[in-house]
């Protein structure tokens, strides 16, 4: 018997609604369907099982994918786990929130502190296999990865697909630390796309992190690309680590041409083994036609070379004010896109992180009397390891300065303070001029 929800009636006009962990769970069972988040919904003793399958020929079994809408609607969805250490019926097990998604629209989800472990299949937190159509925004995944995959997804894949549509990634990120087999990406695992106009497109998306393996194909936003795909203004601040065809940015580029342009990447680029090749600081190795049009990695964290068009830049070069202006980020939008984030990691970001938000780049109100404000303290992934005592943050009017510096970097864990009043909430940051 097919799940009831007792609000809304599935449409697109009137959304079914997500209170509970069981709504959530409901999901699957109305898998064309419209859905709306209500409520932040812990899945803390859930042994998680994705929502919408791909085909898998060991048990002869079709593609059934999400096909609906789901709107997070900006609350969050924590502890999601799934762990799949033993050998499962069928060989090959997915893990994630969705496991397959076509002709689908993913807006605003939010998951919080995951912990996944799959030891016989792929990994994608929020989603493990993308196909064709689908619109991914909004959306933000952090925690703890073991499998091969993404932060985000684990791989795209709408060249098989008979949908002639876009696939549009836009406005998400991955803080994680990843580990597996090979295959690993900081926000996706794998890409293979359809030629323009059907291709995969992915914007204004960042990824944070420490990636290891002592396998093959490890990006810091992407592993592997095959095909066609479009990539503007993105980021890795991602210490990678592998065998082979190992990038800051993006791991294996092979065959065909495509755009990759106003993207940068920071942390080290480790190879594993006395034998590894095919590693560089931007992009590990290009088998394809691809010129990355004002891409740079900082050649003074990576520690390694690109032969593949990443441009080298020191780290007075690439951080506020800049070295040289005229020598990086040209033709970057600072308007509307790019803000330069001049109190933190001086890096550029989102213009969605602006306001001296410490790299929060979520800042939330639910209930009568809470507010809950996820940062990014990223310091510490560029190696800095730098307090800054002179800065305070200011939040819901309470001085959570000292609280931030108390907290382990590697931060997966939440601020929560009581904020007074609503209605005046806001973030503040004394840069002490």
């Amino acid at each position: 018997m097919s799940y009831i929800y007792t609000h809304g009636s599935g449409t697109v006009e009137d959304p079914y609604q997500i209170w509970t962990a069981n709504d959530l769970d409901g999901v699957r069972d109305h898998l064309g369907s419209s859905f709306i988040q209500m409520a932040d919904i812990d899945l803390s003793g859930w042994d998680w099982e994705p929502i919408g399958s791909p085909e898998n020929p060991y048990l002869g079994t079709q593609d059934n994918p999400f096909t609906g809408k789901i709107d997070g609607n900006n609350f969050n969805i924590s502890n999601l786990s799934c762990k799949i250490q033993t050998q499962p019926v069928g060989y090959i097990k997915q893990a994630g929130l969705i496991g397959m998604a076509e002709m689908a629209t993913l807006v605003n989800i939010s998951l919080i502190n995951v912990d996944i472990i799959n030891n016989f299949g792929s990994v994608g937190a929020l989603i493990n296999t993308v196909g064709a159509g689908v619109l991914i925004e909004n959306c933000k995944v952090n925690g703890r990865i073991e499998g091969y995959g993404g932060g985000l997804v684990a791989r795209v894949d709408n060249i098989w697909s008979n949908i002639q549509k876009t696939t549009l990634i836009h406005n998400c990120s991955a803080f994680c630390d990843i580990q597996g087999d090979g295959e690993i990406g900081g926000l996706i695992g794998s890409v293979s796309s359809n030629q323009p106009p059907y291709s995969v497109k992915i914007s204004n998306c960042y990824a944070i992190g420490d990636i290891h393996s002592d396998g093959l194909y490890i990006g810091g936003f992407i592993s592997h690309i095959d095909g066609h795909i479009e990539i503007t203004d993105c980021y890795s601040i991602s210490n990678v680590a592998g065998a082979s065809f190992v990038g800051g940015f993006i791991g294996h580029y092979s065959q065909e041409n495509g755009l990759i342009k106003n993207c940068y990447s920071v942390g080290k680029v480790i190879h594993q083994t006395l034998n590894s090749h095919y590693y560089g600081g931007f992009i590990g190795f290009s088998g394809g036609v691809v010129t990355p049009i004002n891409c740079y990695y900082n050649s003074d964290i990576a520690g390694c070379t690109d032969d593949y068009k990443g441009e080298p830049r020191t780290t007075v070069e690439m951080t506020y004010p800049y070295l040289d202006p005229e020598n990086i980020y040209a033709d970057w939008d600072f308007h509307k896109v790019w803000v330069h984030d001049k109190p933190t990691s001086k890096y550029p970001i989102r213009q969605t992180l602006r306001g001296g938000q410490f790299i929060i780049d979520t800042c939330l109100v639910y209930g009568a009397d809470r507010a809950f404000c996820e940062y990014r303290y990223l310091a510490h992934i560029l190696l800095q390891k730098t307090y800054f005592d002179n800065e305070t943050l200011m939040f819901g009017g309470y001085d959570v300065t000292q609280h931030i510096k108390n907290i382990d970097s590697k931060i997966y864990l939440p601020v929560r303070v009581i904020a007074q009043d609503l209605l005046k909430l806001k973030v503040d940051w004394d840069e002490g001029n």
